[in-house]
């Protein structure tokens, strides 16, 4: 009876355990199910290369919707000999700095393969960009790629990313009415650069001033008119692609010295790195009030900023809030969010960590770490000294907020009060001039005396000549030259 339930049991566990096995791959089998009936097959879209490396597809965002994916979801992504987990998702902030997407972006039909802050393209071989002398640049399709070269697109699990999506979700449009409650430089992006060992009225950052595409140009040449910048450095075009914008030569900023480095976005890559040195070359040569901008001034000049700053002393807190005023300024995110703060790690905190080989930002050197990366870019110590030097100088315009008060003989006086016109920043309060005191000429006789009548003198101050100091010259008395009486 004994060996009887034992065997009972078994059989009972043997049974429950096939049930479970059966159990599960039918929920495997379903799932699969699901992953067949969300799939996507394209190639590369017609127009498939873009200047920093994003990869446009055949595939378009209303053939995704079709075949079930949505915003949000983790998919697979096979090409070549290769597969992808990406979130598939509207914006490049929403993954991580350095990290791959599948992007459905505002403005396109089509799906597009990127790095956010980095080169697709490139990083998973499927062409070669040439950069030529002028700067211009082709895309070549490396040996076993072509145009029929083959894209699946797969499910990998529903809203996998969604939360992390809605997290990161950012929007922004570029209608100045939408912004009521920015000034037209919180708008254009514009500030000055006031973090620890940075000049005053020294660095200007900014979206472009140039090129209106973002309809915020007009506003940037005006602000850095205001701050009577001398010395630009565009990130993002060329020499002729500058000359090229509407109204170009009209601007303040054409006006000024200028350079155009036409760098990628993927700060790693050997091309960003060399014109970022050839930046740096550019504004050791050249003192002054510096703008450095991109498009938005948001990725590229937010790297390039935040790099100089650790250089000049800021500090960790300091670089994380200067980054986030342009979230701030296109987002509307709040300081001191959730977001804030996972933006800024996932981005410009995860960017430097990577360019300086450190673990934590917040507890390394950042002045060191960035010396040593600008000095890895190729740049030499007295170029970099030259730089620091610039960075270093304040570039306050005094003037005399009023004539002052000139000090009368009597009356106390006050010096001028010098004003910076950029900023209003007061150099000198006015200072109190003591009186003058007179400083009296030579008596002057006005009138002389006689034995029947006053004369009068008169003396001028010589600091002002309406004060006067008169004297009475007494009556003369005539002199008889009489005998003294001589007593008997």
């Amino acid at each position: 009876m004994k060996m009887k339930k034992i065997i009972t049991i078994l059989l009972a566990l043997i049974l429950s355990l096939n049930l479970q096995v059966q159990f599960h791959n039918e929920i495997l089998i379903l799932a699969e199910g699901e992953t067949e009936t969300a799939q996507v097959k394209g190639t590369l879209a017609e127009q498939w290369s873009t200047k920093y490396g994003n990869l446009y597809l055949s595939i378009t965002k209303d053939e995704a919707t079709a075949a079930g994916f949505e915003i949000g979801d983790l998919v697979e992504v096979k090409f070549l000999d290769q597969s992808l987990i990406l979130p598939y998702v509207t914006n490049y902030p929403n993954v991580d700095s350095g990290l791959p997407g599948l992007f459905a972006l505002d403005g396109s039909d089509n799906l597009l393969l990127a790095i956010n802050m980095g080169d697709f393209t490139t990083t998973y071989g499927i062409a070669t960009k040439t950069t030529f002398e002028d700067k211009s640049y082709t895309w070549t399709l490396n040996e076993g790629v072509d145009e029929n070269t083959e894209f699946t697109i797969s499910m990998h699990q529903k809203k996998g990313y969604y939360d992390e999506y809605l997290m990161r979700s950012l929007s922004y449009t570029n209608e100045r009415t939408d912004y009521p409650n920015l000034s037209d430089e919180q708008f254009a992006n514009l500030r000055v650069v006031n973090t620890t060992g940075m000049g005053k009225h020294t660095l200007i950052r900014t979206a472009s001033p140039i090129d209106n595409s973002r309809n915020r140009a007009p506003f940037a040449d005006a602000g850095i008119k205001n701050y009577r910048a001398t010395v630009m450095i565009n990130l993002a075009d060329s020499l002729e692609t500058m000359n090229s914008f509407e109204g170009f030569e009209n601007t303040y900023y054409a006006t000024q010295k200028y350079i155009g480095l036409d760098m990628g976005v993927d700060f790693s890559a050997e091309d960003f790195r060399s014109k970022f040195a050839e930046g740096i070359a550019f504004m050791a040569e050249n003192p002054g009030i510096y703008v450095i901008h991109c498009l938005e001034g948001k990725d590229r000049t937010g790297f390039v900023l935040a790099v100089l700053e650790c250089l000049m002393g800021a500090t960790y807190d300091e670089i994380v809030n200067d980054y986030m005023i342009t979230f701030t300024n296109y987002y509307g995110v709040e300081y001191g969010s959730e977001s804030y703060y996972r933006i800024a790690q996932n981005n410009i905190v995860k960017s430097l960590e990577k360019a300086f080989n450190v673990e934590s930002l917040a507890s390394a050197n950042l002045a060191q770490e960035a010396e040593e990366y600008i000095k890895e870019l190729g740049v030499d110590d007295a170029t970099i000294a030259k730089l620091k030097a610039n960075l270093a100088e304040d570039n306050h315009k005094y003037v005399a907020d009023s004539l002052g008060v000139p000090p009368t003989c009597t009356e106390p006086g006050y010096t001028p009060v010098l004003i910076c016109e950029i900023c209003g920043h007061i150099h000198s309060e006015a200072q109190q001039i003591e009186p003058l005191g007179h400083a009296w000429g030579e008596w002057i006789i006005k009138e002389e005396a006689t034995n029947e009548k006053e004369g009068l003198k008169i003396r001028i101050c010589a600091h002002d000549e309406t004060h006067t100091e008169t004297e009475v010259i007494p009556i003369q008395k005539e002199d008889k030259n009489e005998e003294p009486i001589v007593s008997p």
